[in-house]
């Protein structure tokens, strides 16, 4: 909003949010199509990588809930899950967009006196311990 304000374009890691565009029913069928379509990130790689037609296991039916309103809702919904994970992969996802902005989006856009530290999931443990000690912590953490 700010760079609106000023009359420039918004970065584009600030023009949707993670989650929640179309409101809190499209979230909430986005969030179950990890439970129900790809449980794994295995079956996720092999959903957006198969070249086979769609079949009828490609889709999930399942119950949401959301509150709205004030009120709670219930309903039934059916997800195309081949869809979904094609269209995350591909980055043409209106629900998932986090995908195809990674942490240099955001770098961008701070001022280049700022440290960043980055933690990754292949190494979070190690990373994390890293970069507390960095920020001064003379022991690791315990858990």
């Amino acid at each position: 909003l700010r760079a609106q304000a000023r009359g420039q374009t918004p970065p584009i890691w600030a023009q949707k949010r993670v989650f929640g565009i179309d409101g809190v029913r499209n979230d909430q069928i986005h969030r179950v199509a990890y439970d129900g379509c790809y449980p794994n990130v295995q079956e996720f790689v092999d959903c957006a990588t198969t070249d086979e037609p769609p079949s009828e296991n490609d889709l999930y039916n399942t119950r949401i809930m959301f509150m709205e309103k004030a009120k709670m809702h219930f309903e039934q919904v059916t997800l195309n899950c081949r869809e979904t994970c094609k269209e995350i992969a591909a980055a043409t996802s209106r629900y998932i967009h986090h995908v195809r902005v990674n942490y240099e989006a955001y770098l961008k856009e701070l001022p280049s006196d700022k440290e960043v530290f980055v933690i990754r999931t292949k190494s979070l443990w190690q990373d994390w311990v890293k970069v507390n000690n960095l920020l001064g912590s003379p022991n690791d953490v315990a858990i």
